[in-house]
């Protein structure tokens, strides 16, 4: 399977687990004596019992994650909406967005791919974290500008802020700037 867990003091935390094969119990995960498993994805696993967890002796404590079936609380159960086969990051639609808890270990963590590990008003489920910016001329301009209230008032502070790879998202409105833009890092 993908991860067994059976101790104290262990856990799993905003992992994505998909394809795994276990022989008998738990093909994502294998959870006992009250281990935490949360924000992950665990998804189109395989097992003769419990193909995506399983709980074994005393059980885990699941909550925010995206398995089916539902395991304990704010379980999401519906598709995690993958950008494509193989590629296990979230796409914009998927209800993994913003779906987990924030961990105080995650203010100064970075996701799989170099990202700051909370964009956004919550975690986002699994490994990966979508990068936005909001620019919006009614927001509050108050950096990192990852809600629509503290939005950059302007597209230069938004790229400014951008990393590669990330997408700044910009409602309707009219922005004049003084300077030509110059966009240096790849941006959706």
């Amino acid at each position: 399977g993908g991860i067994l867990c059976t101790g104290a003091g262990s856990g799993v935390e905003s992992c994505t687990l998909v394809n795994n094969t276990a022989d008998r119990f738990g093909g994502g995960v294998y959870a006992e004596s009250g281990v935490p498993v949360k924000n992950c994805i665990i998804w189109q696993n395989a097992a003769a019992l419990g193909e995506n967890h399983y709980t074994g002796t005393g059980g885990g404590s699941f909550s925010f994650n995206n398995t089916i079936p539902a395991a304990g609380s704010a379980c999401i159960t519906s598709d995690p909406d993958f950008k494509a086969a193989g590629d296990f990051r979230l796409s914009y639609s998927s209800p993994c967005v913003n779906g987990g808890t924030n961990s105080s270990w995650m203010y100064s963590s970075i996701d799989l791919l170099g990202n700051p590990r909370t964009t956004g008003s919550g975690a986002d489920i699994g490994a990966y974290e979508i990068p936005f910016v909001h620019v919006a001329s009614s927001g509050s301009h108050t950096p990192p500008y990852q809600t629509w209230g503290s939005a950059a008032t302007n597209i230069e502070a938004a790229l400014a802020a951008a990393g590669n790879g990330w997408t700044v998202i910009v409602t309707n409105g009219i922005y004049r700037s003084p300077l030509e833009l110059m966009v240096t890092n790849a941006l959706t």
